[in-house]
């Protein structure tokens, strides 16, 4: 009788073991990973956000971040891709493509005003300004990466990965806040050079 009580009472604290487990991966899932840059409070779906082992031509992968305004006042909102590794060439950011979105709305790549987008741009192309966000408010944003169905042999076995980054347009801070972009001077009209004629 008191083997029979043992076995049971063991099998009751492994299934409260394994339900707690459970119940403490649905919450941290629920929550989602936390950051803060700066005066921006950005919650990530998950650590990495994209953690994508087996790219095939046609998948798609979305992913949601909140990004919360904790001053009063309105920001600009920009973010970039950091320390990012693609060594390969033709790498895996120049075939998969990146469209974010608010509120149903393209913001950057396809049917947005940048037109389309691989990552590879967004590696390369700096700040990415999304949004002016009112103070004190959150706004989330949806990220999708797609790998065309035209893509070719040549991109199997290679991969990418990057850090996102977030920031408002504030001179006086440092980063990972987002510094502002300087406009570029237009360089001056190069001089004709004329050269002596030779012969008739």
């Amino acid at each position: 009788m008191k083997t029979i009580r043992r076995i049971i009472t063991l099998f009751l604290a492994i299934a409260l073991i394994v339900w707690g487990i459970n119940t403490y991966k649905q919450n941290q899932k629920a929550v989602g990973i936390v950051r803060a840059f700066g005066r921006l409070t950005v919650t990530f779906p998950s650590s990495p956000m994209f953690n994508e082992s087996n790219w095939i031509p046609g998948k798609k992968v979305t992913k949601t971040i909140n990004i919360k305004n904790e001053e009063l006042v309105t920001r600009k909102i920009g973010i970039k891709a950091d320390k990012y590794e693609d060594a390969e060439s033709p790498g895996l950011s120049d075939i998969l493509s990146l469209i974010i979105i608010k509120n149903g709305s393209p913001v950057y790549g396809e049917g947005s005003t940048t037109g389309r987008k691989k990552l590879a741009d967004f590696y390369k192309g700096g700040v990415v300004w999304i949004d002016s966000l009112k103070g004190s408010l959150s706004q989330d944003y949806i990220f999708i990466v797609e790998m065309p169905y035209s893509a070719g042999n040549e991109y199997q076995g290679k991969s990418t990965q990057f850090d996102l980054v977030a920031g408002i347009d504030d001179k006086n801070y440092t980063l990972p806040t987002i510094q502002p972009i300087p406009t570029l001077k237009r360089l001056p009209t190069i001089s004709r050079i004329r050269l002596p004629r030779i012969g008739r």
